[in-house]
C-alpha cells in the first residue's frame, strides 16, 4: 500500500516545493554550489543578548563577548551571508526594521538561539521589512504586527506573529517569493500585488470581534499565486479563506479548516464559509484535500465557488471538477485520524521537511496511505510522528567465554514499534548486526553473536524508527578465554592493627580470600571448609573472617561452583551438602592452614567508673583457648 518514500518525497520537491519546477531546482543547486565556493568569504556573526551580564552595548562591533543589547543595530551593519544570532528569553525594546539585502545562496539571517528546542525571543514592537531581498527571519515573536512591502524571496519560520483581533501580518506592495511557515499568525492579509506568498504549516487564528465585523481568518486580495498548504485554522466567525481581486492561479490544500467557532462572541445563527473564491479570482486558482470540521446542525459551506454556495463536497467537485481528496467530518475528534497520510505531497507549497514543531514528514504504518498518488504527508500544520525517545537492550550472557553464542534483545518506546530497526555493535570490531521485529506482536528484536577473541566489549544498540531519528544505549560485557574452573584462593591471618587496636579481632582469626580463581563463567558460590568440621558457604566469593578455636594445622579446601545462565554450558555442579567429587566446573583446592597458640598474656583495660578515685588501672588475665569455659565472658581479676 505504500510506495518507496524515496518516490513520493522527491517527486513532490522537485515539481512543486513552494511551486518551483525542477530547473530551478538545479539552479538552486548550482547556487548553493557556488555559495560554498565562496564560505571563506563570509563574514563574521553577529550577535545580539539583551540579558543581564551580558556586557552588550550598541555602540559595539557585535562579538560574542561584546553583543549588541538590542537587534536594530545588527540590522543596519549585517551583510550579505551573515548571521545575526539573538539570545533567546529576552525581549528587546523598540521596533525593527529590516531594509537590507543578501545574494542569492547567501541571505542575511536573523535567528534566535537557546537550549530550547524551540528557541524564541521577543519584539516589543512591529518588525517592518521593507526593500530588502534574501532574508530570513527565524524565531521572533511580535505582538504589534509584522510588515513585508517592496521585498523579494523573504522566509519567516518558527515564529509568533498573533495580534488579536489585528493583523497580525501583511504582506503587499508588490512584494515576490515570501514564504511565512511554521509559525503561530493573527488574521494574516495577503494584498497589493504581491505575487507567490506561501503559508505553509502554521496554526492560522481568525479574527473575534465583539458585535463584528467578522472579516476572514486569511484575506488574499489582489495578489495571484498565493498557496494556502497543510495549515490549521483555529477562531474566527465567519469566512476561513478567502480570495478576491486578482488573486488568480492560487491554491488552497492540504489544510484543516473548521466550520463553527466556539467563540461566545460569534452569532449563532451565521453561518460558517470555510473557503470563498470570487468570480475574478478563479481562473487557474485550486482546491483539494482539506479537511472540514464541524457540527452537522450547524449551517455549513465548504466552499463558496466564483458567487456559489456549495453545502456538499461532492457538489462542489461535480460542478467544478475541483476538491479532490476532501474530507468533512462533524467530529472534531476524528480530525487527527482523518488527517494522518492523507494529504496531497505535491501540492503548491507542500511543506516536506517537517511540522509546525519541526517532526519529520513520515509513514505511519498503521495507517493505509490514501493521499495522492499513495503519498503519506498529513493535513494540517501537525505531523503525527513517532515520539522515539528511550532504547534498552538485556544481554543473556553478559559473562561468557569465547565461543558461546549471546543474544542481545533490544526494545525501545517507539509508537510504531514494528517499523523500528536496531544496529547492534557487539564491540568487537566486526560490522553490526541490523535485526528488525519477527513479527507485528513483538516488540523488540534480538541479535545473536559469537565472539571469536577474550574482549571487555561495550555493546552498542541504536535504534531508528522511518522518521529518522535515532536513539542509543550501551553495556559492557566479558568474554574470558574458554577453559576450566581453576580453584586459587589465600588464607591471611587477621590481627589488630594501630588504627584499631581495639577492633574486637579475637586470636587465630583467619581471612580466605577467593579472588585469584579463574573461570570462563561467573562463579555464583564457593564453599570453604576450614579443615576443623567448620565450613561456610558464599554466593558471591567473600568470606566473613573465621576464628578457630584451638590451635594446630588444617586443610582449608574451598569448592567453587561455576554456573553459567545457560545451563547447558556448566551440567554439573557441587551442591551444599553433596559429596566433593571432582566435577568439570566445580574445583577445589587444599591449603595447609597454621593456626599458632596464642601466648597467655596480661593487658592493661581501663574500666570507667562513675568516680574519679575509681579510674585505677586493671590487668585482665585471659583464660587459655583449650579452657572448656572457652567462649564465655572473661572474668577481671583486680592484681
Amino acid at each position: 500500500m505504500r510506495p518507496t518514500r524515496t518516490t513520493v518525497l522527491l517527486t513532490a520537491g522537485l515539481v512543486t516545493l513552494l511551486g518551483i519546477p525542477a530547473t530551478a531546482v538545479a539552479g538552486a543547486s548550482a547556487a548553493s554550489a557556488a555559495s560554498a565556493a565562496s564560505a571563506s568569504e563570509t563574514p563574521a556573526d553577529l550577535f545580539v543578548n539583551g540579558g543581564a551580564d551580558s556586557h552588550c552595548s550598541d555602540t559595539g562591533a557585535g562579538t560574542k563577548a561584546a553583543p549588541f543589547c538590542t537587534i536594530a543595530p545588527a540590522a543596519k551593519v549585517v551583510k550579505p551571508g551573515q548571521t545575526v544570532r539573538i539570545a533567546d528569553q529576552v525581549t528587546y525594546p523598540g521596533a525593527l526594521t529590516i531594509d537590507r539585502s543578501g545574494e542569492p545562496g547567501k541571505p542575511i539571517t536573523f535567528a534566535v538561539e537557546g537550549s530550547s528546542d524551540s528557541p524564541t525571543a521577543a519584539v516589543e514592537k512591529s518588525l517592518t521589512i521593507s526593500g530588502a531581498s534574501h532574508v530570513v527571519v527565524r524565531g521572533l515573536s511580535v505582538r504589534t504586527g509584522v510588515t513585508v512591502s517592496r521585498s523579494h524571496d523573504v522566509v519567516l519560520e518558527r515564529s509568533n506573529f498573533f495580534r488579536g483581533i489585528l493583523n497580525g501580518i501583511v504582506i503587499g506592495d508588490g512584494s515576490t517569493d515570501v514564504r511565512v511557515s511554521q509559525s503561530v499568525l493573527g488574521n494574516p492579509r495577503i494584498e497589493g500585488g504581491a505575487q507567490r506568498t506561501v503559508l505553509s504549516r502554521n496554526l492560522i487564528h481568525g479574527p473575534v470581534r465583539v458585535g463584528g465585523p467578522f472579516g476572514p481568518a486569511v484575506a488574499v486580495v489582489d495578489a495571484p499565486g498565493t498557496a494556502l498548504t497543510n495549515n490549521t485554522f483555529s477562531g474566527g466567525c465567519e469566512t476561513a479563506v478567502s480570495f478576491s481581486g486578482a488573486s488568480t492561479g492560487s491554491s488552497v490544500s492540504n489544510n484543516v479548516l473548521p466550520a463553527e467557532s466556539h467563540s461566545t462572541q460569534c452569532p449563532a445563527d451565521k453561518s460558517r464559509k470555510a473557503v470563498v473564491v470570487e468570480p475574478s479570482a478563479v481562473s487557474g486558482t485550486r482546491a483539494g484535500h482539506n479537511l472540514f470540521v464541524g457540527p452537522p446542525g450547524l449551517a455549513q459551506v465548504p466552499y463558496t465557488w466564483a458567487g456559489t454556495a456549495y453545502t456538499s463536497l461532492s457538489a462542489f467537485r461535480t460542478a467544478t471538477g475541483q476538491g479532490a481528496g476532501d474530507l468533512s467530518t462533524p467530529d472534531p475528534g476524528q480530525v487527527d485520524s482523518l488527517s494522518v497520510d492523507s494529504g496531497d505531497p505535491t501540492a503548491p507549497g507542500a511543506l516536506l521537511t517537517g511540522d509546525i514543531d519541526g517532526h519529520p514528514v513520515a509513514d505511519d504504518p498503521r495507517v493505509v496511505n490514501s493521499g495522492k498518488d499513495g503519498g503519506y504527508v498529513d493535513r494540517g500544520a501537525y505531523e503525527t510522528g513517532d515520539r522515539l525517545r528511550t532504547v534498552w537492550m538485556l544481554v543473556d550472557q553478559t559473562w561468557a567465554p569465547v565461543g558461546t553464542k549471546v543474544q542481545v534483545q533490544a526494545v525501545s518506546d517507539s509508537d510504531w514499534p514494528t517499523a523500528m530497526s536496531y544496529a547492534v555493535d557487539f564491540g568487537d570490531g566486526t560490522a553490526p548486526v541490523v535485526v528488525k521485529p519477527a513479527d507485528p506482536g513483538t516488540l523488540g528484536a534480538i541479535a545473536t553473536h559469537t565472539y571469536a577473541a577474550p574482549c571487555a566489549c561495550v555493546v552498542k544498540v541504536t535504534a531508528s524508527n522511518t522518521a529518522g531519528q535515532k536513539v542509543t544505549t550501551e553495556e559492557q560485557i566479558k568474554v574470558t578465554p574458554a577453559g576450566s574452573l581453576a580453584t586459587a584462593f589465600t588464607v591471611k591471618p587477621e590481627l589488630p592493627t594501630n588504627q584499631s587496636p581495639l577492633s574486637g579481632v579475637l586470636p587465630l582469626t583467619v581471612s580466605v580470600d577467593t579472588a585469584g580463581t579463574t573461570a570462563p563463567w561467573p562463579v555464583t558460590s564457593a564453599d570453604v571448609d576450614f579443615g576443623d568440621g567448620t565450613t561456610a558457604h558464599s554466593t558471591d566469593g567473600r568470606f566473613s573472617s573465621y576464628a578457630y578455636k584451638q590451635p594446630g594445622e588444617s586443610l582449608g579446601e574451598p569448592p567453587v561452583s561455576c554456573r553459567p545462565r545457560r545451563p547447558e554450558r556448566c551440567r554439573r555442579h557441587l551442591l551444599p551438602g553433596t559429596t566433593r567429587r571432582r566435577h568439570e566446573h566445580d574445583r577445589g583446592k587444599h591449603l595447609p592452614v597454621a593456626v599458632p597458640a596464642p601466648t597467655t598474656a596480661l593487658r592493661p583495660r581501663r574500666r570507667l567508673r562513675h568516680h574519679p578515685l575509681e579510674q585505677l588501672p586493671q590487668l585482665v588475665r585471659h583464660q587459655p583457648f583449650n579452657d572448656p569455659h572457652h567462649g564465655q565472658q572473661p572474668t577481671a581479676k583486680p592484681r
